[in-house]
């Protein structure tokens, strides 16, 4: 269903991310993300309306987010996770990363979420675990929360 992303065609809901759009599908979000099943259910004027605007997030992170709702969580890690070479960004992944965990976060896509600690966790290093830990408490990720905790038991054991 990755094809119906984005294809104006056949959409009946317009995604506005900042200046951007994004055309999607009530039905396909509806049906693999519970955050959207409550938003179109609820009556609210957005359950009305065929366009969403969402603010305070980035585009980019946004349709991966999106790709992934689409794919039905049948996604390659180098696909979902390959921001940089998209764009040839000159920043670190993990930052993209935590991105989506947030926005994986935000809209409560559990297997998301867990998708993205996984991936985080690799990451994990002295220099930033006390990050990732603050993180993980923001973001509701409670494995990357667990492993950032261990690593730091297993780092102050040695000293």
């Amino acid at each position: 269903m990755s094809y119906l992303l984005d294809n104006q065609k056949d959409s009946n809901l317009l995604i506005k991310i900042g200046d951007k759009t994004i055309y999607c599908h009530r039905e396909i979000l509806a049906k693999r993300c519970n955050y959207f099943e409550a938003l179109f259910s609820s009556g609210m004027s957005e359950s009305q309306n065929n366009e969403i605007s969402f603010t305070e997030v980035n585009y980019r992170v946004f349709l991966k987010f999106l790709k992934y709702i689409y794919s039905g969580g049948n996604i390659e890690d180098r696909q979902l996770f390959n921001f940089h070479q998209e764009k040839k960004a000159k920043h670190s992944p993990k930052l993209d990363v935590t991105d989506l965990l947030l926005v994986a976060s935000r809209f409560n896509l559990i297997p998301l979420i867990q998708r993205c600690e996984r991936k985080l966790i690799s990451f994990v290093n002295f220099q930033n675990v006390q990050d990732l830990l603050d993180l993980s408490s923001d973001a509701g990720a409670s494995q990357l929360n667990a492993y950032c905790e261990m690593f730091l038991e297993g780092f102050f054991f040695f000293f």
